[in-house]
């Protein structure tokens, strides 16, 4: 029989071990966003069910329990980093929750991640351990054969959502670059090197936490573990991610030293470990010679090298040749928006705009090169780069806090191989993979950003590895934590709260589908069937400026039909008015995202036709929104068109040219410019404005054909004449 705080131990466990082997499956197409959002989320329910567990615990034991180690300083201080630029942030609310869509990097989750932290250090036994380290390879057997469906043209995503067995279901080309149930290629490749990581370390060494003499543990050595590891290598080679890659090698070569290191410390013989990594080496080398990787080729490539060399010689079709119709590098973008965050950390050097408000901050430095991309109309919320992202978002405080975190785990590894406790501890292989799958995860950070699973991972595994260097007995307690009378009503408060904060993540989960629903029916122009659940995500999230903005401008286009369908419908002005009302409120509660501007701006344009007087506002949104973002040459072009509306011809073309001088390819611009100076009679200057667009952007645009063509023989006969 187990006494009540084993029982609140041995669930807390149990909920690691659930939480780590189901999250990488999570995703909801009901809502807006079906990846990040939905596995956040999910997340947060289960921070909720493994807090209360793990006070109830503390609770029903009476005492505080704690296993403390040198990571709490670096993670204390991280989180103090945190609290602090939330505090000075541009936007507090975004900074506490995060992105929206995204929520992972918010203070929230950061919170959220520390409560894995320290119930993992502070409950996981050894059975524990064993138990998620299971779940965790198991779990991961299952993804990486989702994305080898998705390689082969068979998506389990689209059984379950469109009843069919094929990738028709999304957008993106899935079959070139899976990504499974992660939603990008590279957030598949982050999680796929963490588990290469950490398996490798398995496979390197006999003795560690599965090497035990039971056939069930010897049959997870000899066939689970090496099936997960190469299947994930075969699924990272399927992203055709870069930088996941490179973290793969980077883990792997830092993997072999320390095991090399760890060797020569115990004196133990060199040749059958020898035997042992070139065979671990060699099923790596097979599946790269198999399918090939970004940097090294297949062996159908190596065959035919001389025939893929003269398909190249013959270069692009002629017709492609100097246009701008590739998709840019994103490594290219990259630096671009890079300089953009150094901008920004130079200006906010100290605790930066504020935890995850990059969306807001990069426009407002946002180099001009940015328009030349096929990214440009984009919006940014990350830099792409992990310690770029906390430096433009957190300043230099929270870049060198985070840093340290991986500062300590690098000595705290170092030492505790080199000393001798580790000679006769069966985890030092865990710490070589922890260590190894953590150093991976920042080589794909420093391309990308952190998704929500890689996370639950890393602080995870942090506190898996303050178990393995510190005695696991020595658990920080204190006695007589209340008396025993107060052991009820504490359980009881705690369950309150728990609910509480259950019934708030479902809130946020159920506004999120009526919002994503009213989109959806909005776009099949069932408008007013829409409306009620927009209304509705407004109700459940009233301090959700997004829903706001949104269903403002919803409410402005169906005043105008019914203006169109019955003039004298007292239903105008009040749906005007709800739009009006809506649009102002969003714009109160996040004056910083630009979209909001633009929308907003699109709302008083269109209720324009029914008030003109409102041009004026929807000239001051575009002007406030142009301070936002200087160098956005979709608002210089939409504030032209908007003067052109209000008579103001002369300063129209000013903003018109100089929508063209941010981005010279923006084709709505180009055609526009070419008619005006049409109308004009300035022929040339037309002729040159259409010829360009064909050169440039759109070459097959039969429309500026045919007007080139009339031109050109205007100008012929006017010459001639």
């Amino acid at each position: 029989m187990l006494k009540s705080g084993q029982f609140w131990q041995k669930i807390t466990n149990w909920l690691l071990t659930i939480l780590v082997s189901t999250l990488p499956f999570v995703f909801c197409w009901a809502s807006d966003e079906l990846f990040e959002f939905n596995k956040m989320l999910y997340v947060y329910v289960f921070v909720c069910l493994i807090g209360f567990c793990y006070v109830a615990r503390m609770i029903t034991s009476r005492q505080f329990i704690y296993r403390r180690s040198l990571l709490d300083w670096p993670l204390v201080l991280f989180l103090l980093s945190q609290i602090i630029s939330t505090l000075l942030s541009w936007h507090p609310r975004t900074s506490w929750l995060g992105y929206y869509t995204r929520l992972n990097g918010g203070l929230l989750s950061t919170l959220a991640y520390l409560v894995l932290y320290a119930a993992a250090v502070s409950n996981l036994d050894r059975s524990g351990l064993r138990r998620l380290c299971q779940g965790l390879f198991v779990s991961s057997i299952l993804v990486s054969l989702y994305a080898a469906g998705e390689h082969f043209g068979h998506s389990f995503s689209c059984l379950i959502i469109k009843g069919h067995f094929n990738v028709a279901c999304w957008v993106q080309d899935v079959q070139n670059r899976v990504y499974a149930t992660f939603g990008q290629p590279n957030w598949l490749a982050a999680y796929n090197v963490f588990i290469i990581g950490l398996g490798t370390a398995f496979l390197l060494d006999d003795h560690h936490l599965f090497s035990r003499h039971d056939n069930q543990s010897d049959k997870f050595s000899t066939i689970v573990l090496p099936l997960s590891v190469y299947l994930n290598y075969a699924s990272l080679i399927f992203t055709k991610s870069r930088s996941g890659i490179l973290a793969f090698f980077t883990g792997l070569f830092v993997t072999i030293i320390l095991f090399g290191f760890a060797w020569w410390r115990r004196r133990q013989p060199v040749l059958p470990h020898l035997r042992r990594a070139s065979l671990v080496l060699a099923g790596f080398i097979l599946i790269s010679l198999i399918w090939g990787t970004q940097y090294t080729p297949s062996w159908q490539q190596i065959i035919h090298r001389a025939q893929a060399q003269e398909t190249i010689d013959m270069g692009l079709p002629a017709h492609l040749q100097g246009l701008d119709v590739h998709i840019t590098d994103s490594a290219d973008i990259r630096k671009i928006v890079w300089r953009g965050a150094l901008d920004i950390w130079r200006h906010y050097p100290w605790f930066g705009t504020g935890v995850e408000t990059f969306a807001y901050s990069y426009y407002a430095f946002r180099p001009t090169d940015h328009n030349w991309t096929s990214e440009w109309d984009f919006l940014y919320n990350k830099a792409h780069n992990e310690l770029l992202n906390l430096a433009a978002n957190s300043g230099t405080f929270g870049l060198l806090t985070y840093l340290s975190l991986f500062a300590v785990l690098t000595w705290v590894t170092i030492t505790y191989l080199w000393s001798p406790r580790s000679e006769n501890n069966a985890n030092f292989p865990l710490l070589i993979g922890i260590f190894a799958a953590t150093l991976a995860l920042s080589v794909t950070n420093f391309f990308g950003f952190s998704t929500v699973t890689v996370q639950v991972l890393m602080y995870l595994f942090f506190g898996i590895c303050a178990l393995i260097i510190t005695d696991q007995s020595a658990l920080s307690v204190r006695d007589t934590l209340a008396p025993a009378r107060w052991s009820k009503p504490a359980l009881a408060v705690s369950v309150v709260i728990a609910t509480y904060l259950l019934s708030q993540v479902y809130f946020t989960w159920e506004a999120d589908r009526n919002y994503a629903l009213c989109k959806k029916l909005i776009t099949s122009s069932a408008v007013s069937v829409a409306l009620p659940y927009c209304a509705q995500a407004v109700r459940l999230r009233p301090q959700e400026a997004l829903y706001q903005v949104e269903l403002a401008d919803y409410y402005a286009q169906v005043a105008v039909g019914l203006s169109q369908q019955n003039p004298d419908s007292s239903q105008i002005q009040a749906f005007i008015d709800q739009a009006l009302a809506l649009s102002n409120h969003a714009l109160r509660l996040n004056p910083h995202h630009l979209n909001y501007y633009k929308t907003r701006a699109r709302t008083l344009s269109v209720l324009s036709t029914l008030q003109p007087d409102l041009l004026e506002a929807a000239q001051s949104t575009l002007q406030t929104a142009m301070q936002l973002s200087p160098t956005d040459p979709k608002l210089t072009y939409n504030y032209a068109n908007l003067l052109e509306l209000m008579g103001d011809t002369t300063a129209s073309d000013e903003y018109l040219q100089k929508t063209l001088d941010l981005r010279p390819l923006y084709g709505d611009a180009r055609r526009l410019a070419a008619q005006r100076a049409q109308q004009r009679g300035d022929l040339k200057l037309a002729l040159s404005h259409y010829r360009y667009y064909l050169a440039f952007i759109e070459p097959n645009d039969q429309d500026v054909q045919i007007q080139v063509e009339q031109l050109e023989r205007q100008l012929t006969e006017g010459s001639s004449s």
